[in-house]
C-alpha cells in the first residue's frame, strides 16, 4: 500500500438516500425481502455533476451505514462480501452499494 502521509481520510456527501425507513429494525436485510422504494436526493451544491445523466441510466450508489453495527472488528476476508448471517462475525465496515436506473 502507498505512503499517503496521512492516517485520516474526510468524507463528504454528496447526497442522501430517502425512504420511508427511518431505523435499522424497520430495515429488511435483503432489498428482495420486502425493502420499500428509496431515492438519493443530490446536494444542489453537486447537481451539475450529474449532466450526461438520463432517464433510465444506471448508476452505482455508494453509501455509507450511519446506522451500522461497527462492534464486529475481525472476520476473514471471505466473509467480508459472503456473509450476510446475523450470526456472523462480519467486519465494521459501513459501506453498501447498489445498482440502481435513474428516474427523473
Amino acid at each position: 500500500m502507498a505512503d499517503t502521509g496521512t492516517d485520516t481520510y474526510e468524507l463528504r456527501p454528496i447526497g442522501f438516500v430517502r425512504s420511508e425507513l427511518h431505523s435499522r429494525g424497520e430495515a429488511p436485510r435483503q432489498a428482495f425481502e420486502g425493502a420499500p422504494p428509496a431515492r438519493v436526493e443530490v446536494l444542489p451544491e453537486y447537481r451539475d455533476l450529474l449532466d450526461g445523466i438520463a432517464d433510465g441510466d444506471e448508476v452505482l450508489v455508494l453509501t455509507w451505514l450511519h446506522q451500522s453495527d461497527r462492534s464486529a472488528r475481525h472476520t476473514t476476508r471471505a466473509a467480508i462480501s459472503a456473509c450476510r448471517s446475523p450470526a456472523c462475525s462480519r467486519p465494521a465496515h459501513p459501506t453498501g452499494r447498489t445498482r440502481s436506473a435513474c428516474i427523473g
